[in-house]
């Protein structure tokens, strides 16, 4: 059922393409998270309003029935998006392109999804809901659950220890996808293209509220900064193998070079990574222009955010002075060195 599913999506999303449509990443946030596994909701709206998203399948936490895991039909930007297109009829044609501040036609592409000035939380590939949060939330929650009991899941009699390390090293990529929009609320905006006069129509750029700001902010220390965000059991890293099967061309057979998994190195890249987009000076710079633009109460400050995000990675100095710093929190207290030497060099320079 599953394998039928993407396969129907991707059929349709490839025939999107010949018929002139671009990727609409935003199409996603047209679904109420509370309806993502809401089959009836999907067969009438679909899991996402365009077939021409990116998204990650759609999975219900344990003890939650499943909803369908893609788009079971083409959705409602995809209806509108074609009749604008192709008819004949200029008036038509008019009316519809007024039709843009519909959240049934929420678009977003390429350009707004990634990179520095991605600023919308909303407009991401592979994430689901119009509360992104909300479902990285739920997510992350799914991959940290499956950690402590993946060996029962993936080794069996006679397999190879190295499937336990390449099921982790999926599920840790699938964890940093999950938490990546979250990032985007700080100091983020919406984006809309409506015209002056459309029905219902927005301003162009529309202030992240400071409360939810805040919420993503707790989140991101909460899931990848704090002590235990990423705790794995030992005896789980003490059964990761490496591949010693010389014959399979399309594996590797290190590491990075180690013959052993880098556990630490991984999560310190992903954890720089997130503290490199955290405080990227495209961000900084808009935080600083929404004080002025939307007014300092309303939104998130720069000195807001350094303060916790300084408290979530050395929380060993105000809370227990003296006390040995784990390996993992020292890697990710380098980071963090690495990132603000980073930007005061960028900022010294004419």
């Amino acid at each position: 059922a599953y394998v039928n599913e993407v396969g129907k999506w991707v059929t349709m999303h490839e025939v999107g393409h010949t018929l002139g449509l671009w990727h609409n990443f935003r199409s996603s946030a047209s679904t109420p998270f509370d309806r993502l596994h809401d089959r009836a909701w999907a067969e009438q709206n679909g899991v996402f309003s365009s077939v021409m998203e990116y998204p990650t399948p759609n999975v219900a936490p344990r003890g939650t029935a499943n909803g369908y895991y893609y788009n079971p039909g083409v959705g409602s930007y995809d209806l509108w998006a074609i009749s604008y297109a192709y008819t004949p009829d200029d008036a038509r044609a008019r009316a519809l392109a007024r039709e843009s501040a519909d959240p049934r036609h929420l678009y977003g592409t390429n350009a707004e999804a990634g990179g520095p000035g991605a600023l919308d939380p909303t407009i991401n590939v592979f994430d689901l809901s119009a509360d992104p949060l909300a479902w990285a939330r739920e997510r992350a929650g799914i991959i940290r659950g499956l950690w402590a009991t993946l060996p029962q899941q993936v080794l069996g009699d006679n397999s190879r220890y190295n499937e336990l390390a390449v099921a982790y090293q999926i599920l840790l990529g699938q964890y940093a996808q999950a938490v990546a929009p979250a990032v985007k609320y700080i100091g983020g905006s919406g984006i809309n293209r409506d015209h002056v006069g459309d029905p219902g129509g927005r301003m162009p750029f529309e202030n992240v509220p400071r409360a939810k700001q805040r919420e993503a902010l707790t989140f991101l220390t909460s899931e990848v900064f704090s002590e235990q965000a990423l705790a794995v059991p030992p005896e789980v890293l003490q059964r990761f193998g490496s591949n010693r099967w010389l014959q399979d061309w399309n594996a590797n057979t290190t590491w990075n070079g180690r013959l052993d998994y880098p556990w630490h190195e991984q999560l310190a890249a992903f954890q720089a990574g997130a503290l490199s987009a955290l405080l990227n000076p495209f961000r900084l710079a808009r935080i600083r222009d929404g004080e002025t633009r939307y007014g300092a109460a309303n939104v998130l400050t720069i000195p807001e955010v350094m303060d916790e995000v300084t408290r979530a990675v050395w929380s060993e100095v105000w809370a227990a002075r003296g006390r040995n710093v784990s390996a993992l929190r020292r890697g990710r207290q380098r980071a963090d060195e690495e990132q603000r030497y980073a930007e005061a060099r960028a900022e010294s320079r004419p």
